[in-house]
C-alpha cells in the first residue's frame, strides 16, 4: 500500500481543517475524514485529484470514493485503542484477505482499505465473535463479488425503506441518541442497525450501533 499513517498526536494537532471554505473543499474534506485520511492531505492534492475525489464523493457510490482515494499517496489518520496495537504485516493482511474472501468480497478489496480498517477487521476476526466480524464488515460499505452492498451475516442487501428507517430512528431516540447523531448516519448504517434490531440479539444491536456511530 502506498499510504502512510499519521501519528495520533499529529492528527489531533491538525484536526481543525483550514480548507473547508466552500462546498467543493468541504465535500473533499468530508470524504477524506469519512474514509480515514488526514484532512491536511487536501493541501497536497493536485487539481486533478481534487476533482476526482469530488466527482466520486458526489456520485453517491462509496466504492468509487474508496477506489479514488486508494489510488493516491495519502496520509492516514492514526489508529487508536485496540487497533493501535495491531501491526499490519503481510501475515495480517493475508488473514484479513481470507476473511474478506470468505464473506464474498472480490479479490483486491483489501487494497481499497486503510490500515486502520485492516486492523479493525483483524481485531474482530481474532476475537472469535463472528457477529463482530459481520458488524465491522457491514459498516465499511464495501461491494461484494455479486455487486451488492455487504450486510451483516452475508445476507442479501437490506433495502432502506421509510418504515425501516423510522424504526431505527425511534429505537435510537429511545436509547438517548440526539437528532444530530442520527442525521449523520448513512443508508448503510441504517440498514446494518435495522438488521441487528430485527435479530433481537442485544450484543449484535450494540455492536451495530457502536460501529455506525463511530
Amino acid at each position: 500500500m502506498k499510504r502512510t499513517i499519521l501519528s495520533l498526536t499529529t492528527a489531533i494537532a491538525l484536526a481543525a481543517p483550514a480548507f473547508a471554505q466552500d462546498n467543493f473543499d468541504s465535500v473533499i474534506a468530508d470524504a477524506l475524514q469519512r474514509y480515514g485520511y488526514a484532512e491536511e492531505n487536501i493541501d497536497t492534492l493536485t487539481e486533478g485529484e481534487r476533482t476526482e475525489i469530488y466527482t466520486a464523493a458526489t456520485s453517491g457510490d462509496a466504492m468509487d470514493v474508496r477506489t479514488a482515494l486508494a489510488g493516491m499517496d495519502l496520509t492516514e489518520m492514526g489508529m487508536s485503542g485496540e487497533m493501535a496495537n495491531v501491526e499490519v504485516t503481510p501475515d495480517t493482511e493475508l488473514e484479513v484477505e481470507e476473511v474478506l474472501t470468505e464473506n464474498g468480497y472480490p479479490e483486491g478489496t483489501i487494497d481499497l482499505l486503510t490500515q486502520a480498517e485492516i486492523a479493525n477487521i483483524y481485531v474482530a476476526a481474532t476475537s472469535g465473535d463472528e457477529s463482530e466480524v459481520q458488524t465491522v464488515l457491514s459498516g465499511l460499505e464495501l461491494s461484494q463479488a455479486d455487486g451488492t452492498d455487504a450486510q451483516a451475516g452475508g445476507a442479501e442487501t437490506t433495502a432502506v425503506t421509510p418504515d425501516s428507517t423510522q424504526e431505527v430512528i425511534a429505537y435510537l431516540e429511545e436509547r438517548g441518541y440526539s437528532q444530530e447523531e442520527i442525521s449523520g448516519l448513512s443508508d448503510g448504517d441504517f440498514a446494518s442497525i435495522y438488521v441487528a434490531i430485527t435479530s433481537d440479539d442485544e450484543n449484535e444491536i450494540n455492536q451495530a450501533i457502536e460501529s455506525a456511530m463511530n
